[in-house]
């Protein structure tokens, strides 16, 4: 396992990645000691990316290590555009699951591999933000920085 720290506009990240795949980012309170590698590199290169504006979607390889149910979660995560929101019901029906709006909510919450993997782009169905592991505000600021990304490319 390879780890690396990027300091991000929300705060210090945490990336973990094998040699050929993103396995996680956790936000952190400081940074520690790093054992880096080429895949590290690329992840890290293309989260400034995001953050500069001049990124909408990762080209990474993903460990998405979870049950059956939370992998096509987060799969469907993976589908929802750049600057835009879905609903826990939207999702859960991508996933062909009506009703597993909670469990979707409960998958999302278990995400790790934030910002990559956007689950900060599930709101309630009343548009409001609902939950978010790495806290409210940080979904708020990504949720705003899309949408002024996407402002400013007009």
């Amino acid at each position: 396992m390879y780890v690396g720290y990027y300091r991000s506009p929300l705060g210090w990240l945490e990336i973990n990645t094998t040699q050929f795949k993103l396995v996680s980012i956790y936000f952190v309170s400081d940074k520690k000691s790093s054992i880096e590698c080429e895949y590290l590199e690329k992840v890290i290169k293309q989260l400034t990316e995001y953050f500069e504006g001049r990124r909408k979607d990762f080209d990474l390889s993903l460990d998405l290590s979870g049950t059956e149910f939370q992998v096509k979660a987060w799969q469907a995560l993976l589908a929802i555009p750049y600057g835009t929101t879905w609903s826990y019901k939207k999702q859960a029906e991508f996933i062909g699951s009506k009703k597993g709006f909670r469990a979707v909510g409960g998958a999302n919450g278990k995400n790790r591999i934030p910002i990559v993997v956007p689950c900060h782009r599930v709101v309630s169905s009343d548009g409001s933000l609902g939950g978010f592991s790495s806290g409210v505000d940080r979904k708020r600021w990504l949720l705003d920085h899309e949408k002024r990304v996407l402002k400013n490319d007009k």
